[in-house]
């Protein structure tokens, strides 16, 4: 992962306060939610793009898309809390998790969970973010990228009862240091 480029939040509003005050920091910067939408339109939108279209959609690629615009159009949604101070990122960059399928006959009990990140989406259009997210999914899918391959290499030499510590320390030292590594 990438040193993330900041700026500071300058003059925040007061709810912004308020609730810094009574959150605890994350260990991570994930935001969670849940939401109910009518996905009528987008199914029809995602039936004439996948028949135009050698490039096939699913809604993860609409919701992820629609989450780069809102951030664009918000950016003080894509912050991020270091060291008791607010930073707005510089980029928007979106995590997606992956399943990975087991090798041959334990393709379900030998599945994995991973991801990728979509980076500077602020510079992609619709057509280009799905591009990009696909390859990487392609990927991690084939195996053959070198980041997941890095960390999945480190994480087998890691005892269990350790890894608790070990995501702890890594977590302080890329969001709370905003270290490269």
């Amino acid at each position: 992962m990438g040193k993330i480029e900041l700026q500071k939040l300058s003059n925040p509003p007061i709810f912004r306060k308020i609730a810094f005050g009574t959150w605890k920091t994350a260990y991570d910067p994930s935001v969670y939610g849940q939401l109910d939408i009518d996905m009528t339109s987008s199914l029809k939108f995602m039936n004439d793009f996948n028949s135009s279209s050698s490039i096939k959609i699913t809604p993860t690629h609409l919701f992820g898309y629609a989450v780069a615009l809102a951030f664009k159009k918000r950016p003080e949604a894509n912050a991020i809390i270091r060291m008791n101070r607010i930073y707005l990122r510089k980029h928007i960059n979106l995590f997606f998790q992956v399943n990975v399928p087991g090798d041959s006959n334990e393709k379900i009990s030998k599945a994995s969970l991973s991801g990728c990140t979509v980076e500077n989406l602020e510079n992609l259009n619709f057509q280009e973010f799905v591009e990009a997210l696909n390859r990487k999914i392609n990927r991690v899918k084939n195996k053959t990228d070198k980041e997941i391959t890095k960390s999945t290499t480190l994480f087998k030499l890691i005892p269990w009862w350790f890894s608790f510590y070990f995501l702890n320390f890594l977590s302080f030292l890329i969001y709370g240091l905003n270290w490269n590594l």
